[in-house]
Formats: C-alpha cells, sequence, structure tokens
C-alpha cells in the first residue's frame, strides 16, 4: 500500500480519529488495523493482511509514521476550519447589528 491509498482508507472514515496501528495475527496471516479509542468502544478498521510476520511489523511501523502524518494534517485543516467559522460567525453578527446601527446613526444625523 503507498501513501496515498492509506490517506484515503483513514480519511473515509471523517468521524473516526484513528490512533494506533495495531496487527493481529490470524490463521496463517497478519491483520494490520486502524485504531479509534476515542468513542465508548473500540473502533478498528482493516488496512491490510500479509503472510509474513516480519513484514506485518514492518508495515505498522510505516502506517504509524503515515498515522501521525494525517493526524497532524488533519489538525490543521479543523484549526483552519474553526478560524474561517470564527470569522464566518463574526461577520455574520456584524451584519445582524447593521441596521440598528444605521437607524442609529440616522436618527443621529436628522
Amino acid at each position: 500500500m503507498i501513501l496515498s491509498e492509506f490517506m484515503s482508507k483513514v480519511n473515509r472514515w471523517p468521524d473516526m480519529h484513528f490512533t494506533a496501528i495495531e496487527c493481529e495475527p490470524r490463521d496463517m496471516t497478519h491483520e494490520i488495523y486502524a485504531i479509534d479509542c476515542t468513542h465508548q468502544t473500540m473502533s478498528r478498521l482493516l488496512l491490510c493482511r500479509t503472510p509474513d510476520p516480519q513484514h506485518a511489523e514492518e508495515i505498522v511501523k510505516r502506517f504509524n509514521d503515515w498515522l501521525l502524518k494525517s493526524n497532524r494534517g488533519r489538525n490543521k485543516r479543523r484549526k483552519q476550519s474553526d478560524t474561517h467559522q470564527r470569522h464566518a460567525e463574526k461577520t455574520l453578527r456584524e451584519l445582524k447589528a447593521l441596521p440598528t446601527e444605521l437607524a442609529t446613526y440616522h436618527s443621529a444625523n436628522i
């Protein structure tokens, strides 16, 4: 799996906040999961399978690095969105107050 595929899988679940990558042995394979423990229950997203335990360890390390990168980008986008939201709310408040301010100005200058 390449970085863009990983990001695509993780970002398909915007309400999830994956915080760890885990490997779970199953029969003759190892399953690699992204883990979300932010809610009352633990959620897991299956990312891939591999038959080789050493390869599974390498994948877990790589996916953990990618997950950190994904979460940094997510936090940055969230902060930018919050800033835009606050600016939009301020502008809306100013627009709502405008008729009152104009009436006050108009009555003071008559």
